[in-house]
């Protein structure tokens, strides 16, 4: 999509193996929650899995700015958090403490300003997955188009 790095795929219910279709939670999207947010009173984390070894850890931290000028980009605002991003954890999905989806995380930059940590803000990541949606049906997948507005 665009200046920002999302991608939407669809995995059929049948093909996820059972131990893993088990484990999967429903992600709580709420714009309205998102918008009203004040960013420092905000705790954050993200789970991350060691690929080597599968060890999981909570990453935690707090929400900065919800929305923000990203110094490095083509003009896109990027969430700023502490969480204390490394290597691998980009594309994460970052949750607030109630378990809503707040950003998904992209990356870190070590500046002036020191080590901060940036995501792909709420609002970008759903206009984007609605876009892409879109496209995808324009291009001759009419067929889902039906099965798509139904989950809606």
């Amino acid at each position: 999509s665009g200046s920002y790095d999302i991608a939407v795929i669809a995995v059929e219910w049948e093909k996820i193996p059972g131990q893993l279709a088990q484990e999967l939670r429903t992600v709580h999207i709420d714009l309205e929650y998102w918008n009203q947010l004040k960013e420092k009173e905000v705790e954050i984390g993200l789970l991350r899995i060691d690929l080597e070894t599968g060890e999981e850890s909570i990453l935690s931290g707090k929400l900065v700015r919800k929305k923000t000028a990203f110094p490095w980009g083509n003009g896109e605002e990027e969430t700023e958090m502490a969480v204390g991003l490394e290597s691998g954890d980009s594309g994460s999905a970052v949750f607030d403490q109630y378990g809503y989806l707040i950003s998904m995380a992209y990356g870190t930059s070590h500046d002036i300003g020191g080590d901060r940590d940036w995501g792909i803000p709420l609002d970008e990541i759903v206009s984007n997955f609605h876009r892409i949606v879109e496209n995808y049906l324009e291009d001759g997948h009419g067929e889902k188009r039906q099965e798509l507005e139904n989950a809606k």
